[in-house]
């Protein structure tokens, strides 16, 4: 089933978020294209979608990368999983309720992503502080928002977040 109808059915859904960092600490984040069903137009980690049954995390990664970044090897880059986040809430589709499995990805120097499937309009390069001011702004998906949180909490580049945004 797609994704975004989950939503209508109140079922719960399973899905795999990507941080892109740079060596520096700047993060690469998607704006969504405006033709998605949800979220069009917000703010996005650098790769995220649904993970359909019978298919494993690392496998949804490795396609999601290649998707929507144009990333088809790891190999140069640094891959961490840092954890698992659930968000629940109301939205006008209906109950979104979903299991994120997160990973940070340190990017090689001078990678820069290039969408391949039109679900993103375009890549931003932020620092940590621009993705929280973007954030604090509503222009981020709620579901980027806590899996960018769990990535900045994990990230040993990063100085800490300010108190508002730890657990």
């Amino acid at each position: 089933m797609e994704r975004s109808g989950f939503r209508w059915l109140g079922m719960l859904s399973h899905a795999v978020h990507v941080n892109g960092f740079l060596p520096d600490g700047r993060l690469w984040c998607a704006r969504r294209a405006l033709t998605k069903a949800t979220d069009p137009g917000l703010l996005d980690n650098v790769t995220a979608g649904g993970l359909p049954s019978g298919e494993t995390a690392q496998t949804c990664l490795q396609r999601e990368l290649a998707e929507e970044a144009g990333l088809f090897s790891l190999e140069g880059h640094s891959l961490q999983a840092v954890g698992s986040v659930r968000t629940s809430r109301q939205e006008p589709q209906g109950w979104h309720d979903e299991f994120v499995h997160v990973f940070n990805l340190t990017l090689a120097d001078g990678f820069a992503p290039q969408n391949q499937d039109g679900e993103v309009s375009e890549f931003l390069c932020l620092s940590p502080q621009q993705v929280l001011a973007r954030m604090l702004a509503g222009e981020c998906t709620v579901d980027s928002v806590q899996t960018l949180l769990q990535g900045l909490r994990t990230a040993t580049i990063l100085a800490p977040l300010p108190s508002r945004f730890s657990k």
